[in-house]
């Protein structure tokens, strides 16, 4: 006799600027911690330096960006809300229409370019 399944709890948010600052202080701290140590590292070792510095420049990108990140994923959940709850189903109404019909006809996009042989040579 099969059990009965148990719900799948819903996934954990975790707290991402912080975990991002932590990781740009543990990489800021090995960063000290080698330009410290100076002539006692073996010059074949000083790439170490450099993967700290982009592991400190890479995590203050990321404290600085995950802010406007939620932010716009916030904004993009309320349109979704608004628009479904005034009934309309095209969530993305100010897109062009891609449907062919309401192309423009200068436009410089030919749909069968590019449909050669693929082989990339001019001649």
């Amino acid at each position: 006799m099969a059990r009965p399944r148990r719900e799948v709890p819903p996934p954990l948010e975790g707290n991402d600027q912080l975990i991002a600052a932590v990781g740009t202080a543990v990489w800021a701290v090995a960063l000290i911690v080698l330009v410290s140590l100076g002539n006692h590292l073996p010059p074949s070792h000083h790439w170490w330096i450099w993967t700290c510095l982009t592991g400190v420049g890479l995590g203050l990108f990321g404290v600085l960006y995950i802010p406007r990140l939620k932010k716009s994923r916030a904004r993009a959940a309320d349109r979704r809300s608004a628009g479904t709850a005034d009934g309309r189903h095209d969530v993305c109404s100010d897109r062009p229409d891609r449907s062919g019909s309401g192309a423009d006809p200068g436009s410089d996009f030919d749909a069968g370019a590019g449909s050669g042989s693929g082989s990339g040579s001019g001649g």
